[in-house]
């Protein structure tokens, strides 16, 4: 299992991020940022309440190690459920994130603290990405590592364009 512990600071408001998460139209911009060929989500919920997003995103894999690409092949659709809690009394919420990469045993489980901070908001991702294949899932778990955080660098500038758009 490959440990994954990543922090993305926003300016906005816990509150405003939450409802970026909840937004679909986020999704539009994610799938823009990570070059994905297409991607659909749905929100169940509210922000005020708490609220599942699933989304899937279609990739193409060409940016993946060849051993990746020659078990998977040149797209995954990418599976994520986030699961966000209403915010408490200080602002703070927690969430969970379940991940997966159809037709492959990679999974990823994350908990999510979205708590506010002096310049606006802070995520905290902790979890881990698994790949349960016996003999390579290892070293495909190796080769994802670069990956994983090039991701969520993908994330804060999706994020950042999200509310960029919204200032127009």
């Amino acid at each position: 299992m490959l440990p994954i512990n990543e922090t993305i600071e926003f300016s906005q408001s816990p509150e405003a991020v939450a409802a970026m998460y909840a937004d679909p139209q986020y999704a539009e911009i994610r799938k823009q940022e990570l070059t994905a060929d297409w991607a659909t989500a749905y929100v169940n919920g509210t922000p005020e309440a708490g609220f599942t997003t699933t989304t899937e995103f279609a990739m193409p894999t060409d940016r993946a190690p060849q051993m990746v690409q020659s078990v998977i092949g040149s797209s995954v659709t990418v599976h994520e459920a986030q699961t966000w809690e209403a915010a408490g009394a200080d602002g703070r919420r927690e969430g969970r994130a379940e991940i997966t990469v159809k037709g492959t045993p990679a999974v990823v489980s994350a908990h999510y603290r979205l708590e506010p901070s002096a310049g606006g908001s802070v995520l905290t991702v902790t979890g881990e990405l698994s790949a349960q294949v016996p003999l390579v899932g290892k070293r495909i778990e190796k080769a994802a590592e670069p990956y994983v955080a090039q991701v969520f660098g993908v994330e804060q500038r999706a994020a950042q364009r999200y509310f960029a758009e919204r200032e127009d």
